[in-house]
């Protein structure tokens, strides 16, 4: 899927990019629609496309601050190895648009 208007990059979503050396994703901690959303990164081909957001962060937010601590090479690359033990897939039909893009969430 690609970026949509209707799931922007707020805060503690979650936003698949695709690097050089293979596909990544990231938890935006502050709203990045601008920075990752359309035309806002140059390895994207076509005009309109961004990186698309695939989920959010509904609890765990104290987990995802102390992910953002471990220090990091060139701002990117962690120094130290993160791993996520347990991860739950909630889904809801509620307020989803007929075209299933991701309901708005406030």
């Amino acid at each position: 899927p690609e970026y949509s208007d209707s799931f922007p990059h707020k805060a503690y979503t979650l936003g698949f990019a695709g690097h050089p050396g293979g596909p990544s994703w990231y938890i935006n901690m502050v709203d990045n629609s601008v920075i990752h959303g359309p035309g806002g990164q140059s390895h994207h081909v076509l005009d309109g496309h961004g990186d698309p957001c695939f989920a959010i962060v509904v609890e765990g937010f104290d987990a995802v601050k102390r992910v953002q601590e471990v220090p990091t090479r060139d701002g990117i690359w962690m120094e130290e190895r993160v791993g996520i033990t347990k991860a739950t897939i909630l889904t809801s039909t509620k307020g989803q648009k007929k075209d299933d893009t991701p309901p708005t969430t406030t």
